[in-house]
């Protein structure tokens, strides 16, 4: 079966799959306290009719978010984090070296969530999965949002897994 490799897809689907084994034997996070609810908090999980969902892992100081477009079209999704963090991305299933569309860029990509309620703005390629280091942000860098605390969920409810998807409907 090794021939299979010398077709691009079944290569990139390997090349994925290291990445991926590397990244949850080197962090704690993703393979400690399985059983235990202080290692894992849904932050989409009531968003099926999107086909979106977003978890994080921790362990600690150790702490990885997780999310998800099981549909076939590009999705922006503002993400709830519980706190003011930055997040680096570590993977994403649709970078070119994985046979996606993504290029991966040299350096992490950075995304903050420190206004309007800690929502982080992602973009999902159609059936993609990303992974982030989730970081706290410093104090001296977080600016106070006049507008954070007029916020309210839009369901209605005080469910804070309230998310905002925008649809790309090329």
């Amino acid at each position: 079966d090794w021939f299979l490799m010398s077709y691009p897809n079944h290569d990139s689907f390997r090349e994925y799959f290291g990445h991926l084994g590397a990244l949850y034997t080197s962090r704690p996070c993703l393979y400690k306290g399985d059983y235990c609810s202080e290692s894992f908090c849904w932050l989409i999980v009531n968003a099926e009719k999107d086909s979106i969902y977003a978890y994080e892992r921790i362990c600690g100081e150790d702490r990885i978010m997780c999310i998800f477009n099981m549909s076939d079209k590009i999705r922006y999704v503002s993400v709830p984090m519980n706190e003011r963090c930055i997040l680096k991305e570590l993977l994403n299933s649709d970078w070119d070296i994985f046979s996606g569309t993504t290029v991966r860029p040299g350096s992490p990509e950075e995304i903050k969530a420190v206004d309007y309620g800690n929502f982080a703005r992602i973009e999902l390629k159609p059936f993609s999965g990303r992974m982030f280091d989730v970081f706290p942000s410093d104090k001296e860098e977080q600016e106070e949002n006049l507008f954070a605390s007029e916020l309210k969920p839009v369901s209605g409810s005080d469910d804070k897994n309230v998310i905002v998807i925008e649809y790309d409907d090329e």
